[in-house]
């Protein structure tokens, strides 16, 4: 009786083992102005460098990430936007001779260089023409060229016809190029047809329109510019079979001759 009231005045420090007094260090107090550090948690060298940081910084709860040794002083926290808005691309000269300079679009369009919302949108920037027919096909399509210009801003627009009809757009002001080539021939040779596609698939175009009505032949030479867009005229008949394959938009005529709707073609 006497040794249990003895026991009872003692210090509450006294009257612990050793053993529960190591767990009573892991238990952290609010009344403790020393910073906790879960010493049997801790390797000695991440122990010392967390007791520096521990006293930085109270509040710390080592319970919450017992690796948390505070920021990294080689670690760059700024990033790209840490001065204020993103650093634009400088913008690319314009070469006045090169014919693959950059377009000067008109006021209220976006510039930019072939991104990938360009792609998205479907944007054409050069766009070529393939107009069968003599010099009355090539004035009917006039029409269309400024319809072409209309709908897309800034494009660059050639023209490949033949030798009588490549005549006609030594007027038109929305022709930039015009090349000597007949669609028409069912026969070429194969130098100026190699030749041919060499020329288209080097200006990189975007679309090309054809008003020749196309069969699996004709729509493997469209296939063959790598343009991104290939519209065509397809053949009223059997003749056309295969031709959609090649072709992103087919359109079926209605006579096999276009120029009999005259304006209206």
């Amino acid at each position: 009786m006497h040794a249990l009231m003895a026991i009872a005045a003692a210090p509450p420090s006294s009257a612990l083992p050793d053993a529960n007094f190591q767990t009573h260090r892991l238990i952290p107090t609010k009344l403790s102005k020393q910073p906790f550090v879960p010493t049997t948690l801790l390797p000695p060298r991440l122990l010392q460098r967390h007791i520096a940081n521990a006293q930085k910084n109270e509040d710390t709860n080592p319970w919450l990430d017992p690796f948390d040794d505070g920021p990294d002083t080689e670690y760059d926290y700024q990033g790209l936007y840490a001065g204020g808005k993103q650093e634009e691309d400088p913008t690319p000269p314009v070469n006045p001779d090169s014919p693959y300079g950059f377009l000067k679009f008109p006021a209220g369009y976006t510039v930019e260089i072939a991104s990938l919302a360009s792609k998205v949108r479907g944007d054409v920037r050069r766009c070529c023409c393939v107009v069968s027919g003599g010099v009355y096909e090539n004035l009917l399509f006039f029409p269309v060229i400024q319809l072409v210009k209309d709908r897309y801003p800034g494009v660059q627009i050639d023209v490949v016809a033949a030798e009588r009809g490549k005549q006609a757009y030594e007027m038109n002001k929305n022709v930039r190029w015009a090349n000597v080539y007949d669609p028409d021939d069912d026969w070429p040779e194969p130098a100026e047809y190699t030749d041919m596609l060499g020329v288209l698939k080097g200006r990189y175009y975007d679309m090309v329109l054809s008003t020749k009505l196309a069969g699996i032949g004709h729509a493997a030479f469209l296939y063959m510019t790598t343009a991104r867009d290939r519209v065509s005229y397809v053949y009223p008949n059997v003749n056309a079979a295969g031709a959609g394959l090649f072709l992103s938009k087919t359109f079926k005529a209605d006579s096999m001759n276009l120029s009999e709707g005259g304006y209206y073609m």
